[in-house]
């Protein structure tokens, strides 16, 4: 039985009851939000806000940070493509709902990990910005939460016509602080993780074999009949329990190789494929990671806390991927994210004819945007 996508259901419906019956106390904004304001944490972030120095030197680094993601993300996206249209490669991104495995989507995000994520990442996106505004002299006016159908979101209502009056350097400092807080808390959640628990994991727990995370539409893998969150244990009866293991014996064979793979429910033969970014290296389209098992001596030395250490690990790290993640999209050069501005912002220093802004603007959109749409649509089109 499905749990994870049990109690998404319900959580999800509890939530799509509440809003519907405290009706009167939502908005409707830009048409397709549902938004809940309140001016509760606006105080805090005006007294964080006072410790200028430190947030203008942050918001500062904010912005060359913007325009590296920018880079990355574009040539990311456009390389993804490229291997689309090849064959060699799925979408490159996808809606994620925690808890609901969404068709085509790379990636599935277990519900209460995907939960708490996703609430830590909005509040540091939104607190990023506002404490960054308040820095700035621009008037917080309200804050909250809301949905894009069942996404959550949350938001920081800040005074238009101070921050259309501010310099560009300022609303890009603003714009950029956003994204640059979720990233900072991935780098600091990462550090967390490979200094603390990892090693702490690794004393206490026995590998089992390597988790199929997700398997890629068209590709060996999935032909074979492989589904995610099978457990895979050896290839051609050679042990994959860790992912050292799992990368030396697949890249052992060539592609266009016939392999048997063993998993905890059967046999599977799989006739491998090259590599997208490597032509001499086989490659079967599974995103796989390493399933352990608490050993006995840890399980009766420690027995009920490891479960919520354990939870407490899966938290962290999706917390980490997701702000990592949703950083790196907001940095993205599309109107309506934090990209869009800050690249208005950019063209500011470059020109001051309005009539040049908007037509690079419009071109560098359309751009990126249809980027975006091709590495979602793209393998059921090509």
């Amino acid at each position: 039985m499905n749990w994870d996508l049990i109690t998404a259901v319900i959580f999800y419906s509890i939530v799509g009851i509440l809003i519907y019956k405290y009706r009167d106390k939502f908005e409707r904004m830009y048409k397709i939000f549902i938004v809940y304001k309140t001016e509760k944490g606006l105080n805090l972030m005006r007294r964080l806000g006072k410790y200028k120095s430190f947030w203008k030197i942050f918001s500062t680094i904010a912005i060359p940070t913007a325009v590296f993601f920018m880079a990355f993300a574009g040539f990311e996206l456009f390389n993804n493509l490229l291997r689309i249209q090849q064959g060699t490669a799925g979408a490159g991104v996808g809606v994620v709902i925690p808890g609901i495995r969404v068709p085509g989507s790379p990636i599935f995000v277990p519900f209460w990990p995907g939960i708490i994520g996703i609430a830590v990442l909005c509040i540091v996106h939104e607190f990023s910005h506002g404490i960054v505004a308040a820095a700035e002299n621009i008037d917080l006016k309200k804050t909250g939460f809301g949905f894009l159908a069942i996404l959550p979101l949350a938001f920081v209502e800040l005074d238009e016509k101070q921050l259309m009056e501010a310099s560009p350097l300022k609303r890009m400092r603003i714009l950029a602080s956003g994204a640059f807080g979720n990233v900072t808390l991935w780098l600091i959640l990462s550090l967390i993780l490979s200094l603390l628990f990892i090693p702490v994991i690794s004393q206490m727990t026995v590998p089992q074999g390597m988790y199929i995370a997700s398997v890629e539409e068209g590709f060996p893998a999935e032909l074979s009949g492989l589904e995610p969150e099978e457990i895979m244990i050896n290839i051609d009866g050679k042990e994959i329990l860790t992912q050292n293991q799992f990368t030396e014996v697949l890249r052992s064979y060539e592609p266009g190789d016939v392999i048997t793979i063993e998993t905890k429910t059967g046999f599977f033969e799989v006739e491998t494929t090259m590599h997208p970014e490597d032509e001499t290296i086989p490659y079967i389209g599974v995103m796989v990671s390493e399933e352990w098992d608490v050993s006995p001596e840890a399980s009766e030395r420690y027995g009920i806390g490891i479960p919520m250490f354990l939870f407490v690990f899966d938290v962290i790290t999706w917390t980490a991927i997701l702000n990592l993640l949703v950083g790196i999209m907001n940095f993205l050069p599309i109107w309506a994210l934090d990209g869009g501005g800050i690249l208005h912002g950019l063209l500011c220093y470059v020109t001051k004819n309005k009539k040049i802004q908007g037509i690079l603007l419009n071109i560098i959109f359309a751009f990126f945007l249809l980027l975006l749409i091709l590495n979602i649509i793209g393998p059921a089109i090509f």
